[in-house]
């Protein structure tokens, strides 16, 4: 099982970042690479529903909660993650070629940013619709990876 290569897409609000990546997972999807996605934000948000049975079953004190039905697994864990440690779990769940991670922080993954914002450390790649470049780009570090 071989490491993903994970890039990280930022930029202010409505810049495009989850249609980028959206284009970006077409397009590696046609070319028959497997891609994951990780959601970063630092609002104080969840995708649980308040009074549904995970939701109450973590308010009466489970750590985690595996919602599952007949169409997708859902993993609930009741704490922050750093980001190590959801790379090791995403790892060990599926094996994908590439991981895009929204609204990517941690210095170590390389960035695309997107507008006009302060740059983070390890932006690889500014994005000013040169869809083309990025994914030439991309491809190389699928190729110097493998």
């Amino acid at each position: 099982m071989s490491t993903p290569i994970y890039v990280g897409v930022y930029g202010t609000s409505n810049t495009g970042k989850t249609m980028l990546i959206e284009k970006l997972i077409t397009y590696f999807h046609q070319k028959k690479k497997q891609c994951a996605t990780i959601k970063c934000t630092d609002k104080p948000l969840s995708i649980d529903t308040e009074g549904k049975d995970t939701f109450r079953h973590a308010q009466a004190g489970a750590h985690l909660t595996v919602f599952s039905s007949a169409v997708e697994t859902t993993y609930l864990v009741k704490s922050p993650m750093k980001f190590s440690n959801i790379k090791q779990h995403l790892e060990s769940l599926v094996e994908v070629d590439i991981v895009f991670v929204e609204g990517a922080t941690d210095p170590s993954v390389p960035k695309i940013s997107l507008g006009d914002c302060p740059k983070r450390a390890n932006t690889v790649f500014e994005y000013e619709n040169n869809f083309s470049t990025l994914v030439d780009f991309l491809e190389q570090l699928i190729i110097r990876r493998s």
